[in-house]
């Protein structure tokens, strides 16, 4: 309520639920709960808040050791800090327990498309930890199927190898290329090798995701080798080895490819 206050640095207190004050970048810290801060470019967006100021408010959380948890408006505060601001416009509310701050984060993300296929599967997974719910249940929380809910954990079920290409060495862009839908197609694959295989194909833009169902499918299909050796060559084993010195192995080209074709026949 309004009579919920924390200190600002000692400079004015920010009410909880009022009207939006400034308050120190100091004393502000990131949400545990942030799935990731996309600092590309920062410095379009400090040019921005230079040039029309900041409209909208950042959303804080209060603490009680009088500091603030950031729950909305991360990259506005990395602009100011980029700017050199000492304060920011915020409205401040009450905390919030850990399982609404994940799924409220989750959302969000999801409704903005925010997120590579690696992330939201990670951030899945931790907000439903922190609800304790079933799959089922959680899936009617946040208002997606069972089904989408399913192709985005698989995606904790790939390779390390194949994880920690998606963390780490992808640009943000590319890692949304590759579709949630063609990294669940991969996480079933049992074949490892095979996995990793179609997965660097795929990074290449030499598999599109929406064919990597067939991509697997074409991999896993037995291959046919077609042999065929020339009576001359066996001829020359059975210099080597007398015991393939066989009429059947010593027959000429001609004889050979009769034999063959009496066979086919």
């Amino acid at each position: 309520g309004l009579g919920d206050i924390g200190e600002i640095g000692g400079t004015a207190p920010a009410i909880v639920g009022g009207e939006a004050l400034e308050v120190e970048l100091a004393l502000l810290d990131e949400s545990p709960h942030q799935l990731r801060i996309d600092v590309s470019n920062i410095e379009e967006l400090a040019a921005s808040l230079e040039s029309v100021g900041l409209i909208q408010p950042i959303t804080l959380e209060v603490k009680n050791d009088g500091r603030y948890t950031i729950v909305a408006g991360h990259r506005r505060v990395e602009a100011a800090r980029h700017n050199g601001w000492q304060t920011i416009k915020a409205v401040v509310v009450s905390p919030q327990s850990e399982a609404n701050l994940a799924i409220k984060n989750l959302v969000e993300n999801v409704q903005r498309d925010d997120l590579s296929p690696f992330e939201l599967a990670l951030a899945v997974d931790r907000a439903i930890a922190a609800t304790g719910q079933k799959a089922s249940d959680f899936a009617k929380t946040i208002g997606k199927s069972v089904d989408w809910l399913s192709k985005v954990r698989s995606v904790l079920r790939l390779p390390s190898s194949v994880q920690d290409s998606l963390a780490l060495e992808l640009t943000p862009p590319e890692r949304r290329r590759l579709g949630v839908e063609a990294l669940s197609e991969l996480s079933r694959l049992e074949d490892e090798e095979l996995c990793v295989s179609l997965f660097e194909q795929l990074k290449k833009g030499e598999i599109k995701r929406e064919g990597m169902r067939e991509a697997i499918k074409v991999a896993k299909e037995p291959k046919v080798y077609e042999t065929s050796i020339s009576a001359s060559s066996i001829q020359e084993l059975a210099a080597l080895n007398p015991a393939v010195a066989d009429p059947i192995f010593t027959e000429s080209d001609d004889e050979a490819m009769e034999r063959h074709c009496a066979f086919v026949d």
